[in-house]
């Protein structure tokens, strides 16, 4: 893959899952920082839902929308797919199970992720409400760790690095 770039801030958890891809793949790119407060209008073309990450293969298109891909898991399955990368597993069920549990990361475990950084501006209320969903997510993670071992199958690459 040539010059890509990821448009982003390098806080947020969905850039790094897609740093990440790109490390693991030795695939150098460049880095754009993206004021997700006020967010210039060119970024805005190539990510009408105004959300970071956004990856340009420069390869494909170099100006506008041409080249980019908004989202990290739309990006993470491109990269995949682009680098043969293998990180969705073996199987149809492998991919799918991928999936599903790549969303969970993104879906709930990033919300939590939110609530725990957002303590540090005196928002412990916020975190104690959130114990319980803590609980339930620890349990789901507890329990495909325990499935996986039992199928001594280990975690696809991906899910690892979401």
């Amino acid at each position: 893959m040539t010059d890509p770039v990821i448009y982003g801030t390098p806080v947020s958890p969905f850039v790094r899952k897609v740093e990440a891809v790109l490390r693991t793949q030795g695939v150098a790119y460049d880095f754009e920082n993206i004021n997700i407060m006020d967010m210039p209008d060119w970024f805005c073309e190539i990510s009408p839902a105004r959300r970071i990450p956004v990856l340009r293969d420069r390869s494909a298109g170099r100006e506008g929308v041409s080249g980019t891909i908004a989202d990290s898991s739309a990006i993470c399955l491109y990269l995949d797919r682009k680098l043969d990368a293998g990180l969705d597993g073996e199987t149809a069920f492998d991919a799918g199970r991928v999936a599903e549990l790549e969303e969970f990361a993104d879906s709930e475990l990033a919300q939590l992720d939110l609530v725990v950084s957002s303590a540090y501006a005196d928002c412990w209320p916020a975190l104690a409400e959130h114990t319980e969903a803590m609980k339930a997510h620890v349990g789901f993670v507890d329990n495909l760790a325990s499935c996986q071992k039992m199928l001594g199958k280990l975690v696809p690459k991906r899910v690892e690095l979401s």
